[in-house]
């Protein structure tokens, strides 16, 4: 391979800066291989720092691979191939906030502690309010000749009502604190997963003309990606890449060489919830309109937000694959000091992308409708899981997205002319 920056000739476009120009080894008339492996065992490793006892963690990694060249016929078709495996598993170190034990069963009393300057009671800045029990007020604490609604504090801020069924079964997603009051510590080895090989055939049709043809292909897979909470978090992420090339090189003189090259490039990145296909709304008691006939990417976990606390679900699916198909001619031509080359280049790009945000439905608990009043903001912690118990969202949507249709683009590179004085 070459890395080249700037300033490079003509024949080198559609970027800025610096890139490696590589080039794959072909087979010879003698046979030529090797192999080679790591393993990195994990029992010798040492846990992460600063994980604690609570979440040891530690890195695995494999890797292997092996390359083969030669003759198939001598002096005239060669070939040569190549395949490498690797997996590894780094450990994800996070803490988590999560409800605690006892905010789980509605007892929201140990947030009166956050607020060292008042008392326990209704001007604490912790103190929960009834949702249920709003009432229009004019003046007062909305402001002079202002109207908003006023609700009753939650005495002891222990709420007295059951719990929404719907929020009682979407918190047995959370993991119960690990790592004080409130915090999960997570710090799971997620595996990434990557395979890639490649293949070449290299044939002499005359002594001054050449023919070759590649095809590489890899494949990059990480389930589970950030899956604290299990299947309730997370997603997976693959990435495919293909490609093939056929080149054809004449030698017309030893000083003018013509140079043909064609090829296609595929890359698919693919990102999806980890809970697609093995959970969905339902699972919590939501309704079944909000799953059946809405597509794959609605048939997950739902995506929960509670102002203070990390999120159920993630939202954010990717399915994109792109196609670059390019085709050049270039001739070159050396003639005593100096060096001139020209040619002719066209590649066709093709998009194919979509995004299924909300697919799975969101759901945002603000703590908006569990202040005194709704002029106020809520806190950053209780209010709005306290909202999410008595089963008042402050927002809800699910989104209907299409993959968008392939978008192919021609870039055509035109004549190229460049020189350059050949180094002695």
């Amino acid at each position: 391979y070459k890395v080249e920056t700037a300033s490079y000739d003509a024949t080198e476009g559609h970027s800025s800066g610096g890139f490696a120009n590589v080039s794959l080894k072909g087979g010879q008339n003698q046979f030529h291989g090797g192999a080679f492996g790591s393993y990195q065992n994990p029992t010798l490793n040492t846990s992460f720092w600063h994980t604690g006892t609570a979440a040891p963690a530690k890195s695995v990694w494999l890797r292997e691979g092996a390359d083969l060249g030669g003759p198939i016929w001598h002096d005239r078709l060669f070939f040569f191939g190549g395949y490498e495996h690797s997996r590894e598993a780094t450990p994800n170190v996070v803490s988590q906030p999560v409800p605690s034990v006892a905010e789980r069963s509605g007892n929201f009393s140990e947030l009166y502690a956050l607020d060292t300057k008042h008392p326990a009671g209704a001007t604490n800045l912790y103190q929960i309010f009834d949702p249920t029990s709003g009432h229009t007020v004019i003046g007062g604490v909305c402001g002079s000749g202002k109207t908003c609604t006023v609700r009753n504090p939650i005495t002891g801020n222990i709420l007295t009502r059951p719990i929404d069924p719907i929020a009682a079964k979407a918190l047995a997603y959370y993991p119960l604190p690990n790592s004080g009051t409130g915090f999960y510590s997570y710090s799971g080895a997620e595996p990434n997963y990557y395979y890639a090989y490649v293949a070449r055939i290299d044939t002499a049709l005359t002594k001054k003309q050449s023919l070759f043809g590649h095809w590489v292909a890899s494949r990059r897979l990480q389930p589970g990606k950030n899956a604290y909470f299990g299947l309730a978090s997370g997603t997976n992420l693959a990435y495919l890449n293909k490609g093939a090339a056929l080149g054809y090189t004449y030698t017309i003189t030893p000083a003018t060489v013509l140079d043909a090259h064609a090829t296609w490039t595929r890359f698919v990145n693919t990102s999806f919830i980890a809970s697609q296909g093995l959970l969905n709304a339902t699972n919590i008691g939501m309704p079944s309109y909000l799953v059946n006939g809405l597509g794959d990417y609605a048939n997950a976990f739902p995506r929960i937000d509670i102002t203070g606390y990390t999120s159920l679900a993630p939202e954010n699916g990717v399915v994109s694959h792109d196609d670059v198909t390019l085709g050049s001619v270039q001739l070159s031509h050396l003639f005593g000091n100096h060096f001139l080359r020209g040619g002719v280049e066209l590649r066709l790009y093709d998009t194919n992308a979509g995004i299924t945000t909300q697919s799975n439905g969101r759901y945002q608990n603000t703590g908006n409708y569990t202040t005194g009043n709704s002029s106020l903001s809520a806190p950053t912690s209780g209010l709005g899981l306290a909202q999410f118990e008595y089963g008042i969202p402050s927002s809800s949507a699910i989104t209907i997205k299409a993959t968008s249709p392939s978008v192919p683009a021609i870039w055509p590179s035109g004549c190229r002319t460049t020189g350059r004085q050949a180094r002695s």
